[in-house]
């Protein structure tokens, strides 16, 4: 009913690693973005400016959102109580990252 450790375990590794490949996404994009820039350096003056200002939010949002998205993989491996846990945070840190 509460599943076994072996659930738990699957469970976990999976959102662990849906964060890591958010993270993963959020350094793709960023080098991506550096990139871009660079080659547009003499059009866009601010550019140091502009990526800074986006490596923040997008480090924020992009490990939540892959997260968010592996909860319906693993939701009947886990305990309703920690699926509607992980759900308000989850939720709680994307609301947070599109502010």
């Amino acid at each position: 009913m509460l599943g076994t450790s072996g659930n738990w375990a699957w469970g976990s590794g999976v959102i662990v690693g849906a964060l890591v490949f958010g993270v993963g996404i959020h350094l793709i994009l960023a080098q991506i973005a550096k990139r871009v820039f660079r080659q547009s350096a003499e059009h866009l003056p601010l550019r140091g400016t502009f990526l800074r200002r986006l490596h923040g939010p997008s480090l924020i949002l992009w490990p939540p959102l892959c997260a968010y998205a592996a909860l319906p993989a693993v939701r009947s491996q886990l305990p309703p109580e920690g699926v509607v846990v992980l759900d308000a945070v989850l939720y709680g840190a994307l609301v947070v990252a599109a502010t």
